[in-house]
């Protein structure tokens, strides 16, 4: 997986929200807003989120995802990427979703 590039990080410390998009059982498109960090050091998006919603629900069953976010200073300005999800972990979990 490339990189998140380097002119894009400061998205991530701005009040921004991404749109992370998953797949249903059904094979249809899941989007919703969220609360996005990223960890450089380990080159990975983290994405908080409740157990048993359908985000969660959904990447369990397919972990393919797509998550975008517009600059709240410039909306021509965006990041976009697609992955797969390779953790669902609740650890350290409540002390993210206080930081962000």
């Amino acid at each position: 997986m490339a990189s998140i590039p380097e002119e894009f990080h400061d998205l991530f410390e701005k009040k921004t929200f991404a749109h992370v998009a998953t797949l249903t059982d059904g094979g249809l498109p899941h989007v919703t807003p969220v609360w996005i960090d990223y960890d450089t050091a380990d080159d990975r998006l983290l994405v908080n989120t409740e157990r048993g919603r359908q985000k969660e629900r959904n990447v369990q069953n397919n972990p393919g995802v797509g998550v975008s976010m517009t600059d709240p200073d410039d909306p021509y300005r965006f990041l976009s990427v697609i992955g797969e999800v390779e953790e669902v972990t609740t650890d350290g979990a409540r002390a993210h979703i206080d930081e962000l």
